[in-house]
């Protein structure tokens, strides 16, 4: 999709002046900004020291929980663990302590990852009936964590939020289907949703943030990011109040910490979920985008109960509930200083790809769908914007530091007030997208999401066409392996497993050819499926119309301007003729008919 720059200046000039006429204040709900003041409980901080490295007991106590119900899952998973060549007893799934711990990553790469993630959930979810079938279904429902970064940090929150539904209906909605589920509303663009309707939704993500800088915090670009994110991630959008001012809150207000009272959640029936976001250390504020942080930089996670790292050097977390709180050596400033309502779902997404945000914003011209002069006015008056509310760097997520004090020689930010949270990150291919690419229509999202669920249900058999009829029995292979080693002696690998991990794990005593690892008929080149139509061809008979209207207009305008010309030339000459008769340069004319 393509926007005139015609229309971005106009949409983007008027949210200037209206913005301006505001005087800085705002008019808007304070759903996104944080709560001050609030009486902090006694104990809402911990370490973790010695290298012990505890789970948080609320945590624990939710592991331990699912554990206890993940027999039955491995069972409707699995069905007859005698195809992969084991008993039941060999496998160890019959007692919750036992099972196996899973996790499923979702990495980063904008909506790219987020739409692939969400194919592949999909095709490991029990509820859809085709991946039971094929036998990859139920590897979500037997996993205990889900952890996300950049892009793959907006499946994950957008997933559990949402209270775990189906990842395709997450995406493309199921209201016709008689859900609640709108999706994720991809075919209106992330930074411009609609042209020259883009002045609604910036005036009111604008207002929003800039509440949260009246009420004393860091803002900057993240926050506008975060807050584009929640209309297409988090609950409260539909494409008809997509730009309307009505109750909606877009997803403000919508916490991390609310997670706790998701009826999934409660009843520890998803993944556990966990956000992973890296912080830029203060030597590195002028760095050039793209720069490498230190493999030493300290790595966050967000849950749905705490916020903090287990690297060594910090080893400290702070309740999700009371981040925002400014605290010196874990202690708050006084008993009734502590912060809540900081903890947005929106603005833990947009930190963890805050620096994906970064290079979007540095890599103008590669802004999907923009023209480059536009995409150029439009973040240039975007930096006029939040000259009033920016008050740190714009490409980071402003987090009052809560471990201020600790770790002093060795924590990077133990003097610094803030922390500043960065990214951490067959059929023809409609898969392999631009990463700048913020905008699909729906055609294109419903065939995304089939070639990744296609992906993950399929493998592949080296020099053969089409799926892989062992696949299901490999990744069952793949995840179970490591029971055989709670038994003593360890069990053999069995037949069927060795095939698999033979056919699909490296072996550098035996490496593969170039011409075993070609797939065929996989394509690798991108092929738009659903291309739309430049701006003029979209708005052909528009333009024809406002083209013919303009130049009868400009004609209308051109004949006056010449028949005034003429006249005025006329009348210049008769004036100049009787100023010369009045001086006597030119004898009057002779009246006839006149006596003396």
């Amino acid at each position: 999709m393509k926007y005139p720059t015609f229309s971005i200046s106009l949409a983007i000039w008027k949210l200037l002046t209206d913005s301006q006429g505001t005087n800085g204040q705002s008019t808007t709900r304070g759903s996104y900004v944080p709560v001050t003041n609030v009486h902090c409980p006694d104990v809402f901080t911990r370490r973790t020291l010695d290298q012990q490295f505890q789970l948080d007991p609320r945590e624990r106590e939710y592991i331990d929980g699912r554990r206890a119900l993940l027999p039955e899952a491995w069972s409707q998973w699995l069905r007859d663990p005698s195809t992969l060549g084991y008993s039941a007893q060999d496998l160890k799934l019959v007692s919750g302590a036992d099972v196996p711990s899973i996790a499923l990553a979702s990495s980063g790469g904008s909506f790219r990852s987020a739409l692939f993630s969400a194919g592949a959930l999909t095709a490991f979810d029990i509820r859809n009936d085709t991946a039971k079938a094929i036998g990859t279904g139920g590897l979500l429902q037997v996993s205990q964590y889900h952890s996300g970064l950049s892009g793959g940090s907006w499946i994950a929150t957008s997933l559990a939020i949402n209270d775990l539904p189906v990842p395709r209906d997450l995406v493309l909605g199921n209201v016709h289907q008689g859900g609640n589920l709108t999706g994720w509303l991809l075919d209106r663009d992330l930074l411009l949703p609609d042209g020259i309707r883009a002045i609604d939704f910036y005036e009111d993500i604008v207002d929003q943030v800039r509440s949260k800088a009246n009420a004393g915090f860091d803002t900057g670009l993240t926050d506008i990011w975060s807050r584009a994110l929640a209309y297409h991630l988090l609950p409260g959008t539909s494409e008809l109040n997509f730009f309307s001012d009505d109750e909606s809150t877009h997803g403000a207000g919508v916490l991390y910490s609310d997670l706790q009272k998701i009826p999934r959640f409660t009843q520890k029936q998803m993944p556990f979920p966990l956000i992973v976001v890296n912080a830029r250390p203060p030597l590195f504020e002028d760095a050039p985008p793209g720069t490498n942080l230190p493999l030493e930089s300290t790595v966050y996670e967000v849950t749905p109960f705490e916020f903090g790292s287990y690297d060594p050097h910090l080893a400290a977390f702070v309740d999700v509930k009371y981040l925002g709180t400014e605290l010196n050596e874990l202690k708050p400033k006084s008993s009734d200083s502590c912060v809540t309502n900081f903890d947005q779902a929106d603005f833990v997404a947009g930190s963890s790809s805050s620096l994906f945000f970064a290079l979007l914003y540095d890599s103008r011209r590669k802004l999907n769908g923009i023209e480059a002069k536009a995409a150029d006015f439009l973040f240039k008056a975007l930096n006029n914007l939040l000259k009033g509310i920016s008050t740190r760097a714009d490409d980071v997520g402003v987090v009052p530091n809560p471990f201020r004090g600790l770790g002093v020689g060795q924590y990077e930010d133990a003097n610094s007030p803030s922390l500043e949270l960065i990214d951490a990150d067959g059929s023809l291919p409609v898969t392999n997208t631009d990463t700048f690419k913020l905008t699909y229509t729906d055609r294109h999202s419903e065939l995304f999401l089939d070639q990744a669920f296609g992906t993950a249900t399929s493998g592949f058999v080296p020099g053969q066409l089409g799926a892989d009829p062992e696949w299901a029995q490999c990744l069952q292979c793949a995840v179970v392996d490591r029971q055989r080693f709670k038994h003593q002696p360890v069990i053999p690998r069995s037949q069927q497993c060795q095939r698999c991990f033979s056919r699909y794990c490296y072996d550098p005593a035996n490496p593969p050819r170039a011409e075993d690892l070609k797939v065929v008929g996989r394509q690798f080149k991108f092929t738009d499926p659903d291309p739309q139509k430049g701006f003029f061809e979209r708005n052909k008979k528009t333009i024809i119309i406002v083209a013919s209207v303009v130049g009868v207009v400009l004609l209308l305008g051109i004949l006056t301007c010449i028949f005034c010309f003429i006249k005025r030339r006329a009348r210049a000459k008769i004036d100049q003729v009787t100023y010369s008769r009045l001086r006597g340069d030119v004898p009057l004319p002779k009246v006839v008919g006149l006596k003396a």
